[in-house]
């Protein structure tokens, strides 16, 4: 099945194939072209067209030169008495048609200018790298990362529960609420928000960093998080099996080896979600943890919505990982994943989607996990000293970072593995180590 196009005024490319450009299929107009390259695909597909390709079929000029629009460039929907749609001309442009295949047409000049991470020198081999994306994910390649990553995200959901998972009437508390003096977010840690013990001795001559693999899409797999919109309780008891913010008055936590499991900040009340509200109760049930109380939710019932998305994200970067393909397209499932996080979470990127709750959801599940493996460090009798985002930082006296691991550290590729990706030496002054100039780790 041909995905992917590229078209010149000489010649097309698809697959392996190289054919002559009919000699009508640019100047008979644009209806005519979209009902070639629509006859060729399943149910969507790409078409990049060369410039003299574009200029052929009239584009405006700034798309077929990569480079913005000026204010004075209408971008104005499209509509043609053929039955053919289009929301406007942009880099990457739309166009559907009842009962046809929907064709996605950008040009060469757009790719380059916006850096897609599946373009590369040789149309032909760009070509190749959509179609992969396309027959990987079931949906084919849109402009950016975050717009690629929810396309495939909207085929993994049930039509009927489209729209109260993408944009419900009541998304819960606002992320900068005035009400509550904590609002309504989840970060994670970074390397100024927290410190360890300071190592002592020949201890902290070496400084050894452990990064998990994948962490970010290991919490979209495995975070539950509400698929309709999310319901206001003054209820006390917290609840796993519901998803979505909980109003907590936030303990004490007195370990200092350990940052506190609520995350960054010093609110005594503040709006969590689920996974930070269970490592909690699972900590004061553990008797490491002051009990705490809950005056509210925002809550539905739970659910892994986001599991086969992130797996077909995640067997990309195992096979690029494994050489079983190129590193462009592994590099293109990270960021389709990270943007299409971060889109989650904003009305102006897109705006028909905005599940925050999802967003932070995710976010605190990773910081929960990383959170519990410093936890199992620390039990072992070693120090933690960082904390930045899904890196942990573990001080040593010797120089190999993989000798010297945790033993609860599993070391692979896989999801839920780690990599040791960094030794920093540290100098020692009147017995007590200094990071190098070279190479300085926050303090």
């Amino acid at each position: 099945m041909v995905r992917a196009f590229y078209v010149d005024v000489e010649k097309t490319l698809y697959a392996d194939i190289t054919a002559k450009t009919p000699d009508d299929a640019l100047t008979t107009g644009l209806h005519n072209f979209l009902d070639r390259i629509a006859n060729r695909f399943d149910k969507e597909g790409v078409v990049i067209l060369s410039s003299a390709a574009a200029r052929a079929l009239k584009l405006p000029e700034h798309i077929i030169t990569g480079t913005p629009a000026e204010p004075t460039d209408t971008v104005s929907t499209y509509r043609d008495s053929h039955g053919w749609e289009s929301n406007g001309f942009y880099g990457w442009s739309t166009f559907t048609h009842k009962g046809r295949p929907t064709v996605h047409m950008s040009t060469v000049g757009w790719l380059n200018y916006s850096q897609c991470p599946l373009a590369l020198p040789y149309p032909g081999d760009t070509v190749r790298l959509f179609n992969e994306w396309h027959t990987r994910t079931g949906s084919a390649w849109r402009g950016a990362p975050g717009a690629a990553g929810l396309a495939m995200l909207r085929r993994t959901v049930q039509r009927q529960m489209r729209s109260a998972w993408w944009l419900p009437d009541v998304p819960g508390p606002a992320e900068s609420s005035t009400q509550w003096i904590g609002g309504a977010f989840e970060s994670v840690w970074s390397l100024a928000d927290w410190t360890g013990p300071r190592p002592a001795g020949d201890l902290g001559r070496w400084m050894h960093s452990y990064d998990a693999r994948r962490a970010g899409l290991g919490a979209a797999n495995t975070t539950e998080v509400s698929p309709g919109p999310l319901t206001y309780s003054e209820t006390r008891n917290f609840d796993p099996k519901l998803a979505g913010w909980w109003l907590v008055e936030v303990p004490a936590w007195n370990d200092s080896r350990l940052p506190h499991p609520a995350g960054p900040g010093t609110w005594k009340l503040k709006w969590l979600t689920t996974p930070t509200v269970q490592l909690l109760w699972q900590l004061a049930e553990e008797g490491r943890l002051p009990a705490f109380r809950i005056q509210a939710s925002w809550t539905g019932p739970a659910r892994r919505l986001y599991r086969n998305w992130a797996e077909k994200l995640d067997a990309i970067c195992m096979d690029t990982l494994n050489g079983r393909c190129i590193d462009r397209l592994g590099e293109a499932a990270k960021l389709a994943y990270a943007e299409s996080h971060g889109r989650l979470n904003s009305l102006e990127a897109s705006p028909w989607v905005f599940r925050p709750d999802h967003h932070h959801a995710q976010t605190a599940g990773k910081r929960a996990k990383i959170w519990r493996m410093a936890d199992r460090i620390v039990q072992e009798g070693r120090i933690v000293y960082k904390i930045d985002d899904d890196t942990i930082w573990v001080p040593s006296t010797i120089q190999d970072g993989e000798a010297t691991k945790p033993n609860c550290i599993v070391l692979g590729k896989r999801l839920g593995e780690w990599q040791h990706k960094r030794s920093i030496e540290r100098r020692m002054r009147n017995g007590q180590a200094s990071a190098r100039s070279a190479e300085k780790l926050a303090v």
